[in-house]
């Protein structure tokens, strides 16, 4: 079964953005929902996270993340890949704070 646009919801966030807009994020919940196993006509990760969990008795572990969390690592996953890594060839690195990312400094240390 094709899913056309994966690969160009892929291709826009490969660019750095500082938010994601729903649009993208409807596409990469049902690349997610997809990747689980879900049923294809399901929209969103937290009713596939239902769906899966009644009708499947699947173990919590094996269950997709919940719409909150899939938007913490996607951006976490823009943070670390575009800004970060995208930089890696400059001699002259500026980057911005990940507080701006949803990240919280604990203890000196941030947290995704």
């Amino acid at each position: 079964m094709a899913h056309h646009g994966f690969t160009a919801t892929f291709h826009k966030i490969s660019i750095p953005v500082r938010n994601v807009d729903a649009k993208i994020l409807d596409k990469l919940q049902k690349f997610v929902v997809v990747l689980y196993g879900g049923d294809s006509e399901t929209l969103s990760v937290n009713e596939a996270c239902r769906d899966l969990y009644a009708s499947k008795s699947r173990p919590l572990t094996l269950l997709p993340p919940t719409i909150d969390a899939l938007k913490q690592a996607i951006l976490r996953s823009i943070y670390l890949a575009d800004i970060i890594w995208g930089q890696a060839i400059e001699s002259v690195v500026q980057l911005p704070s990940p507080e701006n990312w949803d990240w919280m400094q604990e203890g000196g240390k941030w947290i995704p």
